[in-house]
């Protein structure tokens, strides 16, 4: 019982938007090199928190409005113009 006592509140903080876009791109950086469990604990974030940022960012809710978005590089072949056959119908 004792311990239960020693453990500190656990404290509520309210992220922005961009804070909480800011730590998925710094773990998407860093994921190779980091556990979740280590980056999530560094950054006072609880991890079934970061978990469900990820799940909204997949669907969508903390996408990127109005920056650049990187495109392949890949050399576009140009569509070659069909010419197509009048049709004709009888009845």
């Amino acid at each position: 019982m004792e311990q239960q006592q020693n453990k500190a509140p656990r404290v509520l903080r309210l992220r922005s938007k961009q804070e909480i876009m800011d730590l998925l791109q710094e773990y998407e950086a860093t994921k190779k090199t980091t556990n979740l469990l280590n980056f999530c604990k560094a950054h006072g974030v609880p991890h079934a928190t970061f978990y469900s940022w990820q799940k909204q960012m997949r669907a969508g809710k903390y996408a990127h409005k109005g920056k650049f978005i990187e495109l392949p590089s890949d050399p576009v072949r140009p569509v070659k113009k069909v010419e197509r056959a009048a049709l004709f119908t009888s009845l």
